[in-house]
């Protein structure tokens, strides 16, 4: 609202010189939103995630992810020679699972300790996050108006979300990394075939996406991610649920998916810096 430092009172709440305040729920997140926002992704989606999550089905990924930021690492985190924690945010970060496993990753491969910090519009999905045992700020907010201190956060992660290129510039260091997640032309195929064949939606093609990135970031580095995995049908009904390509798709034609088959997951990782570095992953 006035862009001034907020400071901490009792506990319970945060206040600015100015006097606008804003109260930490009792599950420990705090809405910083100026105005209630109507989004798609309700608690069902964001609970489908988390289970697919936990069952370990994303862990290629959260692997690829952490050893991707851990070789970027300078030498005084790599060998534990400061007591500092890392300042990770994962902007978009839905319930909060990805940034808790890649948090727990990154704590495993460098033996230090890394600051977790989610954002998401959804209340739902921040709700979700807060009760799980992970000491990480998870606040309610905008991705076009974030709540923290411009050069903040050495490591932002956007992990198939939106993104506001502008906030992450202004958010991230001079020496800092945006990781971006995006879906590979392989991602969910067997979906896409099902619910869109003979549509533009049967293809999918991250070009765009990829040439938008690197006009606003020096893309460093480039990844993808691929593997199939059987689910068997209530993994299939997480997954259902959990994926926006199933929005407006009948509900009898959902019900017949819902049943043990091979699922194709295909990420593509972006690396990227701010233009003015040279840096190399």
């Amino acid at each position: 609202m006035c862009h001034g430092v907020m400071d901490s009172r009792s506990g319970k709440s945060l206040f600015c010189p100015q006097g606008h305040t804003f109260d930490i729920s009792k599950f420990g997140y705090i809405n910083l939103l100026l105005r209630a926002v109507k989004t798609p992704y309700g608690r069902t989606l964001f609970r489908a995630r988390k289970q697919l999550i936990s069952a370990g089905k994303l862990e290629p990924l959260i692997e690829a992810i952490a050893v991707g930021i851990m070789k970027h690492l300078p030498d005084q985190f790599r060998y534990n020679n400061t007591s500092t924690p890392n300042m990770l945010l994962d902007a978009g970060c839905g319930e909060g699972s990805l940034l808790i496993q890649i948090q727990q990753k990154l704590v495993s491969l460098t033996r230090h300790e890394w600051f977790g910090a989610g954002l998401d519009i959804s209340k739902e999905g921040i709700l979700l996050a807060a009760k799980q045992e992970a000491d990480n700020l998870w606040c309610v907010g905008d991705l076009a108006r974030m709540p923290f201190r411009s050069s903040s956060f050495p490591y932002i992660l956007n992990i198939l979300s939106p993104s506001n290129y502008e906030e992450f510039h202004r958010l991230l260091t001079d020496d800092g990394i945006i990781i971006k997640v995006i879906p590979g032309s392989g991602y969910l195929q067997e979906l896409r075939s099902r619910f869109y064949e003979h549509t533009a939606q049967q293809s999918y093609d991250n070009k765009h996406t990829i040439e938008h990135f690197s006009h606003h970031y020096h893309i460093i580095r480039e990844e993808k991610v691929s593997y199939t995995l059987q689910l068997d049908a209530e993994e299939m009904a997480h997954l259902v649920h959990m994926t926006p390509l199933t929005w407006g798709i009948a509900e009898h034609k959902l019900k017949e998916v819902i049943r043990q088959q091979n699922i194709t997951f295909e990420y593509h990782i972006l690396y990227g810096t701010k233009k003015n570095n040279n840096l190399k992953i």
